[in-house]
């Protein structure tokens, strides 16, 4: 994810006002570490890996520009499997190692939270990108930075959009278990209700992969789907598209953060070719979900950019996280 570059320039930038000048002269030539914590295997990998690759292209382009005062910085990549007790033996190690001077990670709420602790008590600044989850940074630890929007403003303002822009007004809410799919599925659920009603609210676990029985188990009268999750979200529509059930099928829209949106289903010709009636309406969709990224994260956008500059100045506001 591009966002996921703007964690290594604020590290870079932490350390470098840590480092006193008589401290930095030494690091002329000599190499200093940062640990990237997050997942690579397990269904969360794709997080993980496109973290890490942004911070591998960061670190390359601040070396190419001389490093940190003449130092050589390299990354330390420690795979946490997306789990709260294998992300603490990833913190403890970086704790550990006297050469990690900073963190980027963890990508998972559950592992954020789990790690902030351990990252506090050695003193280890640490960035996530992306975990999004409120208690993330609530827990008033000096040590933890956060990049993306949380999850109690994602939640209502997907809310109000689905409300206001869609006119939906029934929704299925789902969830993966985890608590960043919980947390948002909560946020999301108090901010429909101000204007829509939740019809039911489900759970799946993740690493599930048949949802037959799961989509057949839905009640009929909704008019959009909200899943909070990651991977399985796929999975989910791609039940809803194979059922031949109207209202799951064709009146049942899948949204979600990241980008998940369910849009139309693709249908051909036994020729082969698209109807040019589908192939506008699939342009129409697709102008339709550039529209919705650049409201909402336009939105989220000014809030971050607010932020910051507050923060600069050592001012604090609601909302607003270190």
């Amino acid at each position: 994810m591009t966002r996921c570059r703007g964690a290594l320039p604020l590290l870079v930038s932490v350390l470098a006002l840590a480092l006193a000048a008589p401290a930095a002269a030494q690091l002329a030539g000599k190499e200093v570490k940062i640990g990237i914590g997050g997942p690579l295997t397990t269904t969360s990998a794709g997080f993980g890996v496109e973290m890490k690759q942004a911070v591998d292209l960061a670190l390359d382009e601040r070396n190419a520009a001389g490093g940190i005062a003449g130092a050589k910085v390299l990354a330390v990549a420690v795979d946490d499997k997306a789990d709260p007790e294998a992300g603490k033996v990833v913190a403890k190690g970086f704790c550990d190692d006297p050469a990690i001077l900073g963190v980027v990670g963890h990508v998972n709420s559950g592992v954020a939270i789990a790690t902030g602790q351990i990252y506090a008590d050695c003193s280890l600044a640490v960035i996530t990108p992306m975990a999004s989850n409120p208690k993330v940074t609530e827990s008033g630890f000096a040590t933890i930075f956060r990049l993306t929007n949380r999850d109690d403003r994602k939640g209502p303002g997907l809310a109000y959009y689905l409300i206001e822009k869609m006119g939906k007004k029934r929704a299925l809410v789902v969830d993966d278990g985890t608590p960043y799919g919980i947390g948002l599925a909560d946020q999301f659920v108090a901010g429909f209700g101000s204007g829509g009603t939740v019809v039911a609210r489900k759970s799946v676990k993740v690493g599930e992969k048949d949802f037959a029985d799961f989509v057949k188990s839905w009640p009929k009268d909704f008019d959009v789907v909200f899943f909070a999750g990651i991977r399985e979200g796929a999975l989910i529509l791609k039940e809803m598209r194979r059922r031949t059930d109207a209202t799951v099928h064709l009146r049942g829209r899948l949204l979600g953060h990241q980008g998940i949106h369910s849009g139309i289903r693709r249908r051909r010709h036994e020729s082969g070719r698209c109807p040019h009636s589908i192939r506008r309406a699939r342009d129409r969709d697709r102008s339709r979900q550039r529209r919705v990224r650049r409201e909402i994260h336009g939105e989220v956008r000014a809030d971050q950019q607010l932020c910051g500059k507050l923060l600069r100045f050592g001012a604090r506001a609601d909302g607003c996280d270190r």
